[in-house]
């Protein structure tokens, strides 16, 4: 049997309207993704601003950055600003990793995010209208992402 493949789940916590909320939507997906025989990493779980508030900035970006790096794909929330979204999305448009974004349909996304995920060449942007939308969302589109890794060509500014 093949290992799971490993996906980092993105999204808004020190940034979030409202912490909780936001937490309970990313267990919604790494339950979503758990079924669909995926292995979800959620930085909340080791690295949360509140719960693991005591850790360093330095140990933050180093677990996160491993777990990230260390992934076959990535599932990014889009709804709320977040500096630390928008920078595993640069890294991953960088590293070339599969990166499956989400928005809620009348989501105002940043333009650059947008054009960057675009340029990538291993990205999608998926609009939702509920997160009961994610049971088929992100199954689906993260095999598209996955079966066609390496396959896409970046632009040349990825060169």
């Amino acid at each position: 049997m093949s290992p799971l493949r490993k996906i980092y789940v993105s999204g808004a916590l020190m940034a979030s309207v409202d912490i909780a909320s936001a937490r309970a939507k990313y267990e919604a997906c790494a339950s979503v993704l758990e079924r669909a025989g995926y292995e979800p990493y959620l930085p909340h779980r080791r690295t949360d601003p509140e719960a693991a508030s005591d850790l360093q900035d330095k140990a933050v970006f180093s677990h996160d950055m491993k777990a990230l790096l260390g992934s076959d794909a990535v599932v990014a929330f889009l709804d709320e600003p977040s500096h630390g979204v928008g920078a595993e999305l640069a890294i991953c448009a960088f590293r070339r990793i599969p990166t499956l974004a989400l928005a809620p349909i009348d989501a105002r996304i940043s333009r650059f995010i947008s054009g960057m995920l675009e340029e990538s060449g291993q990205s999608a942007l998926v609009p939702f209208k509920a997160i009961a939308d994610l049971e088929t969302i992100v199954p689906d589109q993260l095999e598209r992402l996955l079966s066609k890794r390496g396959l896409r060509t970046p632009s040349r500014l990825w060169q």
